[in-house]
């Protein structure tokens, strides 16, 4: 089973390989909000008190998450 150090470990690659605000096209930002949400919900079946917004936030932090709508 993972533990929070790992979700953490996960959480800060993603975070440190987000696409910075002017570097890709909207489509790039989209994708990469699509695979942060894949991600997440797949570690909720790793375990089970696992906080998808809490790694979401911790993903995001600081930026606006952008609309994958």
């Amino acid at each position: 089973m993972m533990t929070r150090k790992d979700f953490e470990i996960v959480a800060e690659e993603m975070r440190r390989n987000r696409p910075g605000e002017f570097s890709q096209s909207p489509d790039y930002h989209k994708g990469y909000m699509q695979a942060v949400k894949a991600v997440g919900f797949a570690l909720v079946r790793i375990n089970l008190r696992y906080d998808h917004s809490r790694f979401m936030q911790a993903v995001l932090k600081g930026e606006e998450p952008c609309s994958i709508d």
